[in-house]
Parts: C-alpha cells; structure tokens; sequence
C-alpha cells in the first residue's frame, strides 16, 4: 500500500508543535450557541461560542482525554461522546465535564477510532476504524455492547470520518488513501456501496463530512478545500472559503437555518472556521481560550427551537400542559438542539402564578389560564406558550325550598354561553358578556321530580359547560341536593 501523505502521519505521530496563545477573551457564557471539536495534538475537548464571545477547553473528571478525533452530543441525555485515537476507546462524560468513562464496545473493533456519529434514535453511536482491520463500528448507547457493521459491497480503506442520516437509513464514511472516495452502507446490515463523483473537485484526501438533508448535499473536508456533492454523487465542487482558513480541514458540521458549514483547521494555527452554503465566503471563529492544537470534527450545541406549542387539557380545576413540541437534533449535520429538561411556568389573566412550577395545575379560581414551557439544554433555554385555557369555578348552591329548586353559582372567566344539563334536570342556558358570576337554577324533572315530591328530597348530578366565544369549551359536574317543603 502506498505511503499515507505527510498530514495523516503527523496526526499519528502527534508532535509536540507550539502552538501561539489565543487572546484573552471570556469564555462564553450559558445560553450561547457552540461548537466543539477534539484536539488531537492538544489531548483536550474544546468550544467556543458561535457569538464569537470566545471559547475554553472542556475540563473532564473520571477519564482522560487522549488523542480526541471524532466528537458526538447526545443533547437530551447531556453526554459528550469522544473517539480516543490511541489507546483506542470510546469515552463518554457529562457536557458538563463530569462523569467520564469509557463506553462499552462489546465485540465491536476499536482501532484508531476517527470520526464519531450519534443515532439518538437508534440507539447507537458509530465509528470508523483507521488502524487495522479497517471497519465501521457501533456501540449502544445503553452500554449493552456492540458490533461490526457489515459493509459488502461498500469499500472500506482508511475510513476516516462517519456520518449517520438515520431518515434514510444510511452511514457514511470517508475512505482518506491510496483509493479516496466515499462510501456508504445501510444502517441494517444490508450493505451498501460507493458514490460516483466526478469532476475536479472530487475526493482526494477526504477527510470527515456531513449531510445537509434539506439542501440533498454532502460536504467534506480534503486537502485544501471544502467539497460538496449531491448525496447520490455526481459532479462535486468546491465550495467558496474566502475569508476563512483552510489548513488540514478535518471534519465538518452544517447549520442549515444558519446555511453555514464549519470546520476544524488541523495544521496550521489551528483555527475552527466557517463557510457561507451560498458562496459568499466566511470567516474564522474567534476561539478565545480555547485550545486548537491538531484540532478535528467539530460538532454543533445550539438551545432548542420550538417546533410546536404546549397544549392544556383537562376536566374541571386539574389542568395538565404538555411539553409542546420541539426541533429534533440533526445528526447527518452534527448539530445537535434537543432540550435535555423542561420548566413550566403557569399564568392566570396574563398574571404569572407565584408557587406552581410542574405541569399540572389545580385552578381553583375562574379565569384564563396559560402556561409557558422552557426547554433547557447545555447551551440555552427557549420557551412556548400555549392557547389560553378558560377555567369557570361552581359554588355552593343555594335551595329554594319552596320550590324545590336551587341556584347555583357559576363564576364565569369571560365572555361566552353557559349551559346546565343532566339525565335528572330541565337544561338552562345563559349568555355572559365578561367576567363575572351568574346563577343558574337547577330544578328537577322526570323521576327525580317524582321522588323530590315524594319524598321532599333529590340529589342530582348536573354537567355546567362553558362555551367562550373565542377558545375551546369546558365542562364540570356537581351534585346538588334539592329540598321541597311539603305541606
């Protein structure tokens, strides 16, 4: 096999280069979008802040870092997972820097691992095998172990950089030398094969990518440039760096809302930089404290987007909010957006409420209630309310025994019609213009009425419905015992 070119054997042999300190900016603080990457030269995880407020190394307890080279997230469980080049594991910590260790691999190979890519989804997180026997791996994310993942058909020579699109059930890869090229496989075990690229622009040295699903692209990083192609392969090109540093680029990570494409800059200064997707140029971040010393696979933490607002359901006072919906990681792209926790917040006429903070509420007064959920990861916190809720309250009915009647109070939170009805009662309505309390009388009939004259004493069940003229109706049930005077 021919000799690998000078870059990959300075990753490999990891020389003691000087690297020239940063300026010293703050580090970032919470609720600012990220990019991390691995320094293998360096033997840290770093990040920054995509705000250009500067960045700091990730300090990690329990493990140690050592020749980092391929970065995952798993946002909602809080985790960082890292490949470690030599000695080859899989390690695993919180994002906060706690709780290192080393994922089990069960059977799977563990040899030069490079490149990482998370299937929150699937379970799994996978990886390529740059030392012998080249291969593509997985682990569970569960720590049950894991296995090979059979490529016939699919070329696998110097993997280099993994990229799961868990949609379409595919892995892609990197294959760095002599034979460059990108190959895939189905996530099933099923095989796969190799793209078709062609043009000037095609792989020579490629070195990590990732997929923008939306755009059908796949971006890599090579030897001086930053590539893209359709994700069925075709004619590749270039994509338009001005501005921005590329030197050894190892890895990429897309944003498509943002339609930039960042990556790490191993040699040189080491600088994370960043392309515009619409051929504008880019820029290098501004990295400040943090180290960039053979930095490699950058991936993206930003705060989670809403997708969809909170719901309140719920018969009579007990409310219960849903979490609402929110946007998913996009793993093809590494970037990653999923809310780790959620805090509820409930409000009562436009008024926060002092006191409740889960997600089920009794409302005990009439009114509008509301309630705003915050999603909360790593880097950020995004909230969504929902509708607005009418709540009406039922008091103590007050009897009319001499006609075995009773009024009921039903304090209404807006406008809107309210009915009466039940098996045992004459139904009754009424049209209320604000807030306010209004009586409605219960009065029995059929063998109810029979009974209470009877007897001189009932007890109904009656269903109180509120209908508001903006908003969803709303129903409660009561008992109320009628009392007749007999003569």
């Amino acid at each position: 096999m021919a000799q690998a070119p000078p870059r990959r054997i300075l990753r490999r042999l990891a020389p003691a280069l000087a690297i020239a300190a940063m300026g010293c900016l703050a580090s970032p603080a919470f609720a600012v979008d990220r990019v991390y990457w691995g320094n293998y030269n360096g033997n840290k995880l770093s990040f920054a802040a995509l705000n250009d407020s500067g960045g700091a190394d990730l300090t990690i307890t329990g493990t140690t870092v050592s020749q980092p080279q391929g970065v995952a997230i798993d946002a909602a469980a809080g985790k960082i997972y890292w490949a470690q080049y030599s000695p080859s594991k899989i390690r695993v910590a919180n994002l906060n820097g706690t709780g290192g260790g080393d994922l089990p691999t069960g059977t799977a190979t563990v040899s030069g691992p490079t490149g990482l890519a998370i299937d929150p989804a699937g379970g799994r997180i996978y990886w390529a095998n740059n030392s012998n026997p080249n291969s593509i791996s997985y682990a569970n994310l569960d720590g049950s172990g894991g296995a090979n993942l059979p490529t016939p058909g699919a070329m696998v020579v110097l993997p280099d950089g993994v990229a799961v699109d868990h949609a379409a059930g595919k892995i892609y890869w990197t294959n760095y030398f002599p034979i460059s090229t990108i190959s895939w496989a189905r996530l099933d075990g099923t095989g796969g094969g190799d793209l078709t690229i062609t043009g000037p622009a095609k792989p020579s040295q490629p070195s990590g990518l990732a997929i923008d699903a939306t755009a059908g692209k796949l971006y890599w990083a090579d030897a001086g440039r930053i590539s893209y192609v359709n994700v069925n392969g075709g004619v590749a090109a270039d994509l338009v760096t001005t501005g921005a540093t590329v030197s050894g680029p190892d890895g990429v990570a897309i944003d498509p809302l943002a339609g930039r494409i960042y990556w790490a800059n191993f040699g040189g200064a080491g600088k994370i930089s960043f392309a515009n997707r619409n051929g504008t140029g880019g820029r290098d971040l501004i990295t400040g404290a943090a180290t960039t010393n053979g930095a490699s696979y950058p991936v993206l933490l930003e705060a989670p987007r809403p997708a969809g607002a909170p719901t309140i359901t719920g018969a009579g006072s007990k409310l219960t909010c849903s979490a609402g919906t929110w946007a998913p990681d996009i793993v093809e792209s590494f970037l990653y957006r999923a809310p780790r926790t959620f805090a509820y917040r409930w409000s009562r006429n436009g008024i926060p409420l002092t006191g409740p903070s889960g997600n089920v509420l009794n409302a005990t007064s009439a009114g509008e209630y509301q309630c705003e959920v915050g999603a909360v990861n790593q880097v950020g916190v995004a909230r969504q309310t929902s509708a607005a809720r009418a709540v009406f309250t039922i008091g103590k009915a007050k009897r009319n025994k001499r006609k075995g009647t009773a009024a009921l109070p039903v304090t209404m939170p807006d406008a809107g019609t309210v009915l009466l009805g039940g098996k045992a009662i004459v139904p009754t309505s009424a049209v209320v213009g604000s807030l306010g309390t209004i009586s409605l009388t219960v009065a029995a009939k059929g063998k109810a009425k029979k009974k209470l004259n009877r007897k001189g004493k009932v007890k109904v069940t009656v269903q109180v419905t509120f209908k508001p003229n903006v908003g969803a109706a709303s129903s409660r049930t009561t008992t109320v015992k009628l009392v007749k005077k007999r003569h």
